[in-house]
């Protein structure tokens, strides 16, 4: 549990959250998953996660081009599993505590067929799985710290992801961070390739960089 005082903080963490950039919050508890649902479940909209030791992030709604590009880039992730990618694509609504991370949620995810088979049907009710996505996306919106987006990339690697995709739309580039250490930069690329990890996508950006 935590203390009125902390509540009070997370309520006024909150509010500003909800239009402006991330916020902070140390509560000097544990960050158990239970805490976070109960959270996302108080404050419906906002979506919280585990930040350094004791510490939640809340975040906003992504709003702005963040918005139109993650339903677009799930549309092509949808296509591709339709059509033999196999696998399971998630939103930002799903959120992970994998063995060697904290829980945290990213923009989009795929789980491969064979990291599926490691979740039971009641872990899979829960909001946070306790796996690392084969692959996660993460985009950068307006309000939200380039820096940190990219330390956030590396904590994925760091539990056991095999690929993440962070995309910049107002830098125009995508960075690709792979599961051995990796690490590649594409400035305006209208396509990038995630194959092995997907074999036979290739993310498309040309409409990100035209709008």
């Amino acid at each position: 549990m935590v203390s009125a005082r902390v509540r009070q903080q997370v309520r006024e963490a909150a509010e500003s959250a909800w239009d402006g950039p991330p916020a902070r919050v140390f509560v000097g508890v544990p960050i158990t998953d239970d805490l976070l649902e109960r959270l996302s479940d108080e404050y419906d909209g906002l979506w919280f996660e585990a930040g350094n030791e004791g510490e939640i992030v809340i975040t906003g709604l992504a709003g702005g081009s963040a918005a139109w590009i993650g339903f677009w880039i799930a549309s092509q992730i949808q296509a591709w599993i339709d059509s033999g990618g196999r696998g399971l694509g998630r939103d930002s609504s799903g959120g992970y505590h994998p063995p060697q991370g904290r829980p945290r949620g990213p923009d989009l995810s795929w789980l491969s067929d064979a990291t599926l088979m490691l979740l039971s049907e009641a872990q899979m009710r829960g909001r946070f799985w306790p796996v690392a996505p084969d692959f996660v996306i993460e985009i950068v919106s307006p309000s939200q710290n380039l820096a940190e987006q990219r330390q956030k990339m590396r904590e994925w690697i760091a539990a056991e992801v095999r690929l993440g995709v962070l995309i910049a739309p107002d830098g125009e580039f995508v960075e690709l961070y792979w599961g051995d250490g990796r690490a590649e930069t594409f400035f305006g690329y209208d396509e990038v390739s995630c194959d092995p990890v997907m074999p036979g996508f290739v993310l498309r950006c040309d409409e990100i960089w035209r709008r």
